[in-house]
């Protein structure tokens, strides 16, 4: 399988370990005493090996299926009966993820892992790490895992999504986590995922009203701007649902002051997409603590320190199980250039001392940001300024958005990286109702009106190269 992009965030320990390698060496089958994938160092090599302990993982994923049907179901796609007694380890135990609307697991990803499985140089080694010795190799060497990617605990909430093109997007409900991938096969050309068929997220505009003045606005909201209609929001979250959509990034203006906020919050999460969206207030949750369960994440703008204590002070006073649950969620997002360097450093050491999630903004030059000039002059100073804080162990997540990805290429790895707008992701202006290819972009809007617009405007948005993000840097000085 090849990873072909991570996001962390709205973006764990075993007692045993099952991890796929390849090898070029002959491998063979063993098992624990009782012939199962257990606790024991096992080896599955051999194809029908593979294929009883890919049968079994699906029969355990579907645990709240009727178990005849399940035996059945893992035979279509394995093609083995799984003998009485088979078993894989439940601490090691592969959870797969779901269809995108979560009725149950996505068996043509089981299908298309299977045959990855299935490739003579692939083999299943098992073990548990309460012992020294790691399990045996093809020659009697051992075998030492190593941990590439972060493992996530929340394994129950992952959805799938098969794109057109033939890679497969994971998306984790409650983590906001996204993996995409695809499996490649020997002699194959590994499937490159250079744009999807259907957005994975949508940055969604409900409102251009908004009171804060904010002098480097990219969207120019003022207190004159309009709210988008309810039902409209509705039908645009309806349509987008029927897209398989993941997630939207509601914004504005400032979404909170949307009269009909809350309902928009509840009715996302009804058809499936999660809502995330981005404030200035901090204060909001204090007035509506019943849309917690509902938001995804939720970032909050903020200048400096002073703002971020204001976000903790906010905090502080829910009670304590939602104020844990609200922190878990909340993510501090800071336009580079709105303040000094000193204060752009106060500010991060805040965040990393209390371990908050932070995104880095780029400084957008449209509306009012286009007469305001950012305090730090000299974008490309940011790059190397970023990359130290990825490599300092002991900060928290940090993310940056595709403004500031460009700066980062050559300096962090590809698949931590998507630098360009319209290939993965859209802008729905639902006030003017239209579509872009993002919300900082010079290209030309789409506008959208009937049931299928939202799809014919996707393939339009993403069928050319989208402009750099270069375009939206401020000017050296």
């Amino acid at each position: 399988m090849k990873i072909l992009n991570v996001r962390e965030g709205f973006a764990c320990n075993s007692s045993s370990t099952h991890s796929i390698v390849f090898t070029t060496k002959r491998a063979r089958d063993s098992r624990d005493a009782n012939g199962n994938f257990g606790w024991s160092h096992f080896t599955a090599a051999s194809e029908e090996a593979k294929r009883l302990w890919m049968a079994i993982t699906i029969r355990e994923n579907l645990h709240s299926a009727d178990r005849e049907l399940a035996e059945l179901i893992c035979k279509d796609v394995t093609g083995l009966s799984i003998p009485p007694g088979g078993d894989v380890d439940h601490q090691s135990l592969l959870n797969l993820p779901r269809t995108w609307n979560g009725d149950g697991i996505d068996l043509q990803f089981a299908r298309d892992f299977m045959a990855y499985l299935l490739q003579p140089n692939a083999v299943i080694y098992g073990g548990n790490d309460n012992e020294e010795t790691p399990p045996p190799g093809p020659k009697g060497e051992r075998v030492y895992y190593r941990q590439a990617l972060p493992v996530d605990d929340t394994t129950r909430d992952w959805v799938a999504r098969k794109d057109g093109s033939g890679y497969w997007t994971l998306f984790n409900r409650e983590t906001g986590n996204r993996v995409r991938a695809a499996f490649d096969k020997k002699g194959s050309i590994v499937v490159e995922a250079e744009r999807a068929s259907a957005p994975e997220l949508v940055d969604l505009k409900i409102t251009d009203f908004c009171t804060y003045d904010c002098p480097a606005c990219y969207q120019g909201s003022t207190r004159e701007g309009k709210h988008a209609g309810k039902h409209d929001v509705r039908n645009v979250l309806d349509r987008l649902a029927r897209l398989r959509v993941f997630e939207v990034a509601i914004g504005g203006g400032e979404p909170t002051l949307h009269p009909d906020f809350g309902d928009i919050l509840r009715y996302a999460r009804k058809v499936g997409v999660v809502p995330n969206f981005t404030t200035r207030d901090p204060k909001w949750f204090l007035r509506h603590m019943d849309s917690i369960a509902d938001v995804g994440g939720v970032a909050v703008s903020c200048d400096s320190a002073d703002d971020v204590r204001n976000v903790l002070k906010a905090l502080d006073r829910l009670p304590g199980e939602d104020s844990k649950r609200l922190r878990e969620k909340t993510t501090i997002q800071h336009i580079l250039g709105i303040a000094d360097e000193y204060e752009t450093e106060n500010f991060l050491r805040v965040c990393k001392d209390e371990k908050l999630r932070v995104i880095l903004l780029g400084y957008k030059t449209s509306h009012r940001g286009a007469t305001s000039k950012p305090k730090v002059p000299r974008v490309g100073t940011w790059g190397g300024f970023i990359k130290r804080m990825i490599d300092d162990s002991t900060a928290y997540h940090l993310g940056v958005d595709t403004v500031l990805a460009v700066e980062l290429k050559g300096l962090v790895p590809d698949w931590r990286l998507t630098v360009q707008e319209g290939q993965f992701s859209c802008y729905i202006d639902a006030v003017a109702d239209e579509m872009l290819a993002s919300s900082f972009g010079t290209s030309d809007a789409i506008p959208l009106g009937d049931k299928n617009s939202i799809a014919e405007a996707w393939q339009r948005i993403s069928a050319y190269t989208p402009e750099s993000a270069y375009r939206y840097k401020w000017s050296l000085a």
